[in-house]
């Protein structure tokens, strides 16, 4: 006589495992996302986890980036090609970019010009009134 039958350690076994499998289907099943459909009227605003900022000054080229959201100042100086003019102690480098932000990098020379331009105009204003008198 051939055993066809299982014995009750095996029959456990085999309910164990089908028991497992059910439960998994139905979890896997009920935690499905819904799908809802997109009619006309409706708007969908999908927030990007990246920022623009535009940058001037003393950099290579004038050029907007795009960088992650909660970037500083620091971070975005490290990306950006920068002109020996440059004068980046005038930044804050812990200071946190905002979206749509416009950065302007300071130059050396600029305030060397405009020092040299107001000295400029108060020897010419000296000049004018030695000339008068």
């Amino acid at each position: 006589m051939t055993e066809d039958n299982l014995s009750p350690p095996e029959w456990l076994g085999v309910i164990v495992f089908l028991t497992i499998t059910l439960a998994l289907s139905i979890t896997a099943y009920v935690r499905r996302t819904p799908e809802l459909p997109i009619t006309s009227p409706d708007v969908v605003y999908i927030s990007s986890p990246d920022i623009y900022v535009s940058v001037n000054g003393a950099v290579e080229y004038p050029q907007s980036v795009i960088i992650p959201k909660g970037s500083t100042i620091r971070e975005l100086l490290d990306i950006l090609p920068l002109t020996e003019e440059a004068d980046i102690s005038k930044l804050n480098p812990n200071k946190v970019l905002r979206k749509g932000q416009r950065l302007k990098i300071p130059s050396k020379k600029k305030g060397r010009a405009k020092k040299e331009n107001s000295q400029d105009k108060q020897r010419t204003k000296r000049t004018k009134r030695t000339k008068r008198t």
